[in-house]
């Protein structure tokens, strides 16, 4: 992890690696890449000035430093290139971004919806917040456009999956509690609609800590399913399945359903229909 690259790959549906090969970092240093998004014929490669410092790490501070001064780059290439040669790169305002809601084109135009944050550190209580923000790149003028467009403290946002990679009209995210809570203190989460702009947010009853959604699709509509996450009652130090439905993001949700056993914090799910 110490070269100043990254590996891009690609495999078929049942998992056969049909071509790899490494891209050289813009800015010749190795960097923090923790997600990237696809489209119907292109892949988007996220490069955000957070670099790793080994000098740092040898005086036992982080290694990954956000160098604000720098722009983030973006790499667009063809989901089958063939070598970093077909990488074109594009380049936006620093910021760091863990997360990607969906990228889709329109024409000659990719649009990209992220969660980025203007400066970013390891440090708890030194970042700046995560908001829905759009970076939209021009592929005939070689261009970038981007705008933030909600102000709310979000991340780990998650679509329709059927949409990845085409225009999706909703996105959901957990909704951090804000400055002076707890380490990882998300209180609710969101609902934004991206073609009006509107949002509608549901708070965890009763206290409730929870954590990364995962929504559930049930019938033929966008959003037409349930929101699942796992959140800690403080009352009795339980964990639940809590359940929101998706389309409405009614204050009361559908269900709360105590688990046989504590379940830690983490990140990250799936949801897999019983018939896959």
């Amino acid at each position: 992890f110490l070269d100043p690259i990254v590996r891009y790959a690609v495999a078929d549906k049942s998992g056969k690696l049909m071509r790899s090969f490494d891209i050289p970092t813009r800015c010749g240093k190795p960097v923090m890449m923790h997600d990237m998004a696809i489209t119907k014929n292109f892949s988007i490669l996220m490069e955000f000035p957070l670099y790793l410092e080994m000098s740092r790490a040898a005086k036992g501070n982080m290694p990954y430093v956000h160098d604000v001064n720098l722009p983030s780059q973006f790499g667009i290439l063809p989901r089958h290139a063939e070598s970093a040669s077909d990488v074109r790169w594009f380049s936006a305002k620093s910021a760091y971004s863990f997360h990607i809601v969906n990228a889709w084109e329109e024409g000659e135009v990719i649009r990209l919806v992220g969660c980025p944050q203007e400066r970013f550190s390891f440090e708890y209580g030194e970042s700046q917040p995560s908001v829905l923000y759009e970076w939209v790149f021009d592929l005939q003028a070689g261009t970038t456009t981007e705008r933030q467009l909600h102000d709310l403290h979000i991340e780990f946002p998650v679509i329709n999956p059927a949409l990845t990679g085409k225009q999706n009209r909703y996105t959901w995210a957990a909704v951090f509690a804000g400055p002076g809570m707890p380490f990882h203190s998300i209180s609710g989460c969101v609902k934004y609609d991206l073609k009006t702009g509107q949002h509608i947010r549901h708070d965890f009853l009763g206290g409730r800590w929870g954590g990364e959604s995962v929504f559930a699709p049930v019938g033929d509509g966008e959003d037409s399913g349930f929101l699942l996450t796992y959140t800690f009652n403080p009352q009795d130090k339980s964990t639940e399945l809590y359940v929101v439905d998706a389309k409405t993001m009614d204050p009361n949700p559908v269900a709360i359903l105590r688990t046989p056993q504590r379940v830690p914090f983490g990140f990250h799910g799936l949801w897999v229909p019983r018939e896959d």
